[in-house]
């Protein structure tokens, strides 16, 4: 179990998301992190400043080599298999659709029968849809500007996951829906 500085439990969430790769990372990290405490969730990410509270090993390999980005898997896989929950950026990253690590992160996530909650933003979704010309055909379907149905992630194995709006309303629900993490 893990406590806060004043004794109470917390939960721990891996965060899947694609923002890792932002100039500006750790500024959007550690507001997650701060929103996450309000809610009991210690959110973790794959980064060296997450191994004070899971134990990750160091990556030594040299950069973008086999050994480099097994250790990353491994450092991964280990992280997940010690969180209580998942919460995942969903939002589409340069495509229609979630990132596919991210997409792979959840996925291993319900596979371990974890929870799971993501997040779609509402901004992201209004972008998408200009950018891809997305209309809505005359049998109600919405399409994309080739014609295409316009799948979004509430769609297929995204059923599966708690959906909310942004971050906030995903530890909100991660909070609602999972009370029992929180019992003594």
């Amino acid at each position: 179990m893990i406590r806060d500085k004043d004794g109470n439990l917390l939960a721990v969430a891996k965060i899947a998301q694609f923002t890792c790769l932002l100039k500006d990372y750790g500024n959007t990290f550690e507001e997650w992190k701060k929103i996450g405490l309000k809610y009991g969730i210690l959110c973790v990410g794959t980064t060296a400043t997450d191994k004070e509270y899971l134990p990750i090993e160091m990556i030594s390999a040299e950069p973008n080599t086999p050994a480099f980005w097994q250790s990353i898997f491994d450092n991964d896989i280990r992280i997940m298999e010690q969180c209580d929950l998942c919460i995942s950026q969903l939002d589409n990253w340069r495509s229609q659709q979630p990132d596919s690590g991210t997409a792979w992160e959840t996925g291993y996530y319900l596979g371990l029968g974890k929870p799971c909650f993501g997040f779609y933003t509402p901004e992201s979704k209004k972008k998408d849809t200009e950018e891809y010309g997305v209309f809505e055909d005359e049998d109600g379907v919405l399409r994309d500007k080739d014609g295409y149905a316009w799948e979004q992630p509430f769609d297929g194995i995204f059923e599966l996951v708690q959906m909310a709006y942004d971050f906030e309303g995903a530890c909100k629900l991660a909070r609602e829906q999972c009370s029992y993490l929180w019992e003594e």
